[in-house]
């Protein structure tokens, strides 16, 4: 019997969109933030056009393309210092008095993954705190990678999460309105956010 040839990406090309995809979610929960449910939802998120541009950390040389083709919704093309990419789904919105940027892995990168395989796998959500954005710099600080798993480890029922696995750290499974609650207070306290981050405008 035989078989029809297959059309379109190699098997080679779907399995490194599928590993794209997996690395994003792991780099969220190994940054030391990474939830089930959105921080930023619908309903509350912003469009901010100063984001939209090409912006290069001068010390690195790692890169952040954000687009904003479908306002209020951004994607992030986001290229370490290694030259490893990474892309990324955003919303802009508020936690309390700081202004933070939600991320999720951009599931476009599966390509022809059929829908009920892609209806498995359950992208993560990160955010980092914006500290100013300008027409020619961006300045922001993300949570200390240890800070939430400490927190976590000595509280346990603060909010509902899955603990940490070896280089992973723990994942949230409260909802929406209880992760903002629990996040909002968490980057009030002193310590937490860790070093500034500085990206400078390119184009």
């Amino acid at each position: 019997m035989r078989f029809p040839m297959r059309t379109g990406p190699s098997s080679r090309a779907r399995a490194t969109r599928l590993l794209l995809l997996v690395s994003c979610a792991f780099s969220l929960s190994a940054c030391g933030v990474a939830s089930i449910a959105p921080i930023v939802p619908w309903s509350a998120q912003e469009f901010d056009s100063t984001l939209v541009g090409t912006w290069e950390n001068p010390e690195d040389g790692s890169t952040a393309v954000v687009t904003g083709e479908n306002p209020p919704d951004y994607v992030v093309l986001f290229t370490d210092d290694d030259g490893k990419l990474a892309h990324f789904d955003a919303r802009l919105g508020r936690l309390g008095a700081h202004r933070v940027l939600d991320l999720a892995p951009n599931a476009s990168a599966l390509g022809d993954q059929s829908a009920l395989y892609q209806s498995l796998l359950l992208p993560l959500h990160s955010f980092v705190v914006i500290d100013r954005v300008t027409a020619g710099e961006l300045i922001f600080r993300m949570v200390e990678p240890d800070s939430l798993d400490h927190l976590l480890r000595r509280n346990p029922g603060v909010v509902a999460h899955r603990p940490g696995q070896g280089e992973m750290g723990p994942v949230l499974t409260a909802e929406t309105p209880e992760v903002r609650r629990f996040f909002a207070e968490l980057i009030r306290r002193p310590g937490v956010l860790g070093e500034t981050q500085r990206f400078v405008r390119r184009q």
